[in-house]
């Protein structure tokens, strides 16, 4: 999950932080799983490390 996150240029923390909170309390669905993939076009921008928020 760390090189997943590090090699689609994410922060590893934040990341791992931001899919714990979304799965917590929601069914894990298809759907939820293609919003928190770490190649996913819906992650906020704050997760990236070269992105601006």
């Amino acid at each position: 999950m760390i090189e997943s996150a590090k090699i689609n240029g994410l922060k590893p923390y934040e990341y791992i932080e931001y899919i714990l909170t979304r799965m917590t309390g929601n069914k894990l669905t298809a759907d939820l799983l293609e919003k928190i993939m770490p190649w996913s076009e819906e992650l906020p921008k704050n997760l990236y490390k070269n992105k601006k928020a």
